[in-house]
């Protein structure tokens, strides 16, 4: 502790009692309340920094663990207990009072910014490095899982027992490609917190399209991580007739893993045409309060205003499906992912104009570093605009780039299949329809990518069974055409595609 309070060299190490507490009671809660942190339990990480606080008001670095902790859990009282911080934050060292401050600002911006800055007076403290790497995955305007990476590493060579670090590390390095350091770091936590390597293992089954064998090795892990996913492992296997127990289980844990469960119930709900209640879900979910940012509500805000609008377009109520996205980006204004959203639905909206001054704005949100994503969805948005002014070949090239990439779950936002699916749709323009069909069927087997798209995946298997009729394969046609019906045959809505899919099966096999 007088380490990380006071590494100047030469320094006096000063009086502990002022900086920290004068109550041994409260500083053993504090402690304890710090190793439940480390391992990922903030429930009783909260109890203990409660108890510290109650057992000591002043102790100002308890109220700003609290405060964090408090943040994880989607609590959204952590303002208050960074506020109870703030006020006592000259009982600090320089760099934890910077901390203090960047937690209590209104913006990430801001915070770091003042990260950034107390990490050039103290390159090894943890808790800004910790901190600062989990913006740098989270935030939308801000997105730099490269540094973040970076950073994460840096913390567990300070702390190789940091458990909170595992999943998020572990995480980020799968959705960049990144496997082999995974598998050495997995080796590295097994004994430490096999939990967490568990959920990790499970995710890297997605990679293999072992949907099954991710969900039973989710359904073996008590972490937060494993129990945040099963809905989307159970999706993805499909296993409908398991996704209400897992769902039940999830929604039984912190603010943002239940604001998360309902996110993942709507897309239950709109993979099996059950629209009107996929849009309540999402509706509840576009209405939360999401509070200051340090939120991961914010984020499912915009995933579910984005969901919205994808299921408008069912309609081909194309003006709503666009003014849905428009309030997403009225949320994170320089966000990558929304920009790329407002433009695509402007382009099917036919509004050419504002999905041009959409990519503008993705441009110079590229040009300023900020969104290590960004280059790739405004080639995304050039792509899909190229498409809309009748060049297909100049938008295939674009598009064949994003998707081969290998970075579209690099910054956790989960929006493959939109560029999969603008990728086949330029193939079919050009009448390569072969290769149309290749790039959805990589859609169907994109595991995360499409976990939010209910609709492209759906309407995928009716194309792809409309295609295979073309191409004279019509064992292959029948076997989508009812897989397509499996999911909306019964659907709330009556759709041109339903019908259709009906009326072709019900031909004799070798009709056209």
């Amino acid at each position: 502790m007088r380490r990380a309070l006071d590494r100047a060299e030469g320094a006096p190490a000063g009086d502990l009692a002022s900086q920290l507490t004068s109550s041994v009671d409260a500083y053993r809660a504090y402690v304890r309340g710090e190793a439940y942190y480390n391992r990922s339990r903030f429930e009783e990480a909260i109890q203990a920094f409660r108890e510290a606080t109650r057992l000591d008001p002043d102790f100002a670095l308890a109220h700003y663990r609290l405060s964090t902790a408090l943040s994880w859990y989607g609590q959204e009282s952590w303002e208050e207990s960074a506020q109870r911080a703030l006020a006592r934050v000259e009982k600090l060292p320089p760099v934890y009072q910077d901390m203090v401050r960047a937690l209590a600002l209104p913006t990430d911006e801001e915070a770091i910014a003042l990260y950034e800055h107390a990490l050039t007076q103290d390159p090894e403290n943890k808790e800004v490095l910790w901190q600062l790497s989990d913006l740098y995955i989270h935030d939308a305007e801000y997105s730099n899982p490269e540094r973040a990476v970076d950073l994460m590493e840096k913390v567990l060579a300070l702390d190789p027992d940091f458990g909170a670090a595992y999943e998020h590390l572990g995480t980020t390095l799968i959705y960049l490609g990144r496997k082999n350091e995974v598998h050495q770091w997995l080796d590295r936590w097994e004994r430490k917190d096999p939990d967490t390597v568990v959920a990790l293992r499970a995710k890297l089954l997605l990679e293999e399209k072992k949907f099954d064998e991710a969900l039973a090795l989710a359904l073996s892990s008590s972490s937060d991580s494993a129990k945040s996913y099963r809905p989307a492992y159970a999706i993805l296997a499909p296993r409908w007739d398991r996704f209400p127990e897992v769902l039940r289980d999830t929604e039984k844990g912190s603010r943002w893993v239940r604001t998360g469960a309902l996110v993942d119930r709507a897309a239950f709900h709109a993979y099996r045409g059950q629209f009107e209640q996929a849009q309540k879900s999402l509706l509840q979910v576009a209405g939360e309060d999401s509070g200051v940012r340090y939120s991961n509500v914010v984020g499912f805000k915009v995933s579910a205003l984005h969901g919205l609008a994808e299921i408008l377009t069912l309609k081909k109520d194309f003006g709503r499906a666009q003014t849905e996205a428009l309030k997403a980006l009225a949320i994170q204004p320089e966000g990558a992912a929304c920009l790329y959203f407002a433009g695509f639905y402007a382009c099917l909206n036919e509004d050419l104009t504002t999905a041009e001054t959409q990519l503008n704005l993705l441009e110079k949100v590229h040009a300023g570093g900020k969104n290590t994503s960004s280059g790739l969805y405004f080639d995304a948005l050039k792509g899909e605009l190229l498409l809309s002014c009748g060049s297909p070949e100049e938008a295939r090239v674009l598009l064949e780039d994003v998707v081969g990439s290998g970075m579209l779950l690099k910054d956790w936002s989960l929006k493959g299949a939109t560029m999969r699916d603008g990728l086949a749709r330029a193939y079919l323009a050009l009448g390569e329809k072969n290769k149309a069909i290749d790039a959805l069927e990589a859609l169907l087997e994109s595991g995360l990518e499409r976990l939010n798209h209910p609709v492209l995946y759906v309407r995928a298997l009716y194309t792809l069974g409309v295609l295979y009729a073309e191409r004279g394969d019509q064992a292959k046609s029948r076997e989508y055409l009812e897989r397509f019906l499996e999911h909306w045959g019964n659907a709330d809505w009556d759709l041109p595609e339903v019908r259709d899919a009906r009326a072709r099966l019900s031909r004799p096999s070798s009709s056209p």
